[in-house]
């Protein structure tokens, strides 16, 4: 046997070992670069939750809006949004150009989307209804469109930053506590539009929070764009067809179980979101806003401390039980959450409120962080199928799948509102509150239990995983030595 085929057969039998127990040194991303990249969490949470958060309290019980306007208006943009960012993640997959595929879109999708998003909460003071509906949905629309221009490349670059598949849980780990940063201060943004420094007028004071918050996030944004770099060597690969793209996307069955699991836990969880509000102020506290704001932000606070503190571990589980297992162990622990708070939200001992959320974070964090290391390790499946890395196509379609998702959720939740009997400015009666406490319970229940399954059946196991990568790596050194 030459030396040039002892050293191939060496260096597989390297490849091998390496794949089934720890990262090699040269696949461990830098600190920089995971600070760097996780930054883009903040402004990931901070705006689209932000604006959940804010929406309803400001622009219906403030402003007056009708419900169903508003779910609209939030619906429409992300629609539209969902639908271009297939072509964002093949435009950046198909990029080249000297600061890379990723970057340039991900600077203008971060400077216009904070932007707009503190120009959303100062509508001019005499516009009527339909006037601030209006404002609110060009706006929200232009946040939600040039979001994309950041999310679609940013995710894209956090799938490619290491062919390791633990590296990349850990690294989404990080991700998580700085998304968990903006969770800590989004449940607090209408309780601070209320303080006396504003007179506790909210509609004064959200216009100073909002825009605040909107350059912090921009900021945060920003971070990721300076201090990541993008792997090179992946400019040399041939361009791809949008549509060639996509269908080979969606013929990849992984991905697609991994998908619907996705969707089911959105709508499920965001279909009643709101309702949180309406329930803590008009059910927990006795129509008190002050207190029931105060609930709010102190159980998104131990939402968001539980999911810093947890996420790390949380990576090393996936890592040792299998992403997929964890991933249906969140998805439990997810729908025994809603199942608490019917009775864990009562006026009896208001402060028995803020339990529900933080069991409800432990679930949602196994199936975010999950997922998101589920979808890098589906590029590992695709680039044996293809021969190409296509991060991408493949953050674009699992975006266009949770914006659609919200999307859905947020038409329907002004009906679920107003089907529930909420009238604006009036104080609704024990029926409109129990109507509310019933389908918090019961859209999450129902979709949850559907995500399990597919969560379950999907074929992506921990074992098949360490294969992939290690059928990649023997490909690409035999390659070399060609």
């Amino acid at each position: 046997m030459s030396n040039s085929k002892i050293s191939v057969v060496d260096e597989i039998s390297e490849i091998s070992a390496s794949s089934t127990n720890k990262t090699r040194s040269e696949d461990i991303i830098p600190p920089r670069q995971k600070f760097g990249w996780a930054a883009g969490g903040f402004m990931e949470n901070g705006l689209s939750f932000g604006i959940t958060a804010l929406s309803y309290p400001i622009y219906n019980i403030a402003l007056g809006v009708p419900a169903q306007w508003l779910g609209w208006a939030l619906a429409i943009p992300r629609f539209f949004d969902a639908i271009t960012d297939p072509f964002i993640g093949n435009w950046s997959d198909n990029t080249r150009s000297k600061w890379g595929r990723r970057r340039p879109y991900m600077i203008i999708g971060a400077l216009i989307s904070g932007l707009s998003f503190s120009l959303i909460w100062i509508p001019p003071l005499g516009f009527s209804d339909v006037g601030r509906f209006i404002w609110y949905l060009i706006f929200s629309g232009i946040m939600f469109l040039s979001f994309g221009l950041f999310l679609i490349p940013w995710y894209a670059l956090g799938y490619e930053l290491s062919p390791d598949s633990a590296e990349r849980t850990r690294m989404m780990s990080y991700k998580v506590i700085a998304a968990n940063l903006a969770g800590l201060a989004v449940p607090w943004l209408y309780w601070l539009s209320q303080r006396e420094i504003f007179h506790g007028d909210e509609i004064t004071g959200v216009r100073y929070v909002g825009m605040t918050f909107g350059m912090i996030a921009l900021f945060a944004g920003l971070l990721s764009v300076i201090l990541c770099r993008e792997r090179t060597e992946i400019y040399t690969q041939p361009k791809v067809q949008f549509i060639k793209a996509v269908k080979s996307t969606l013929n990849n069955k992984a991905f697609v179980f991994l998908t619907i699991t996705f969707i089911c836990c959105l709508v499920g969880t965001f279909i009643i979101s709101p309702l949180t509000l309406y329930i803590l102020i008009y059910h927990v506290a006795d129509g008190d806003k002050s207190f029931g704001a105060l609930l709010s932000g102190v159980s998104g606070w131990g939402f968001s401390i539980f999911q810093i503190i947890l996420s790390r571990p949380t990576a090393s589980l996936g890592n040792r039980w299998g992403k997929r297992n964890v991933l249906c162990l969140g998805i439990v622990i997810m729908a025994f959450g809603y199942l608490s708070s019917w009775f864990l939200y009562t006026p009896n001992d208001p402060w028995l409120s803020i339990i529900p959320l933080p069991i409800m974070c432990v679930g949602s964090l196994c199936i975010y962080l999950l997922h998101a290391a589920m979808v890098a390790d589906i590029c590992d499946v695709d680039e044996l199928d293809s021969g190409l890395r296509r991060e991408g196509i493949f953050a674009a379609v699992t975006q266009f799948a949770y914006k659609g998702s919200i999307a859905l959720s947020s038409a329907l939740t002004g009906y679920i509102v107003f089907f529930s009997g909420f009238i604006e400015g009036e104080i609704p009666s024990e029926g409109t509150i129990l109507t509310m406490r019933l389908l918090y319970l019961i859209f999450p229940t129902i979709l949850l239990s559907i995500a399990f399954i597919f969560a379950w059946f999907n074929p992506l196991t921990d074992s098949a995983v360490k294969k992939n990568r290690l059928q990649l790596d023997n490909r690409k050194v035999t390659e070399e030595y060609i």
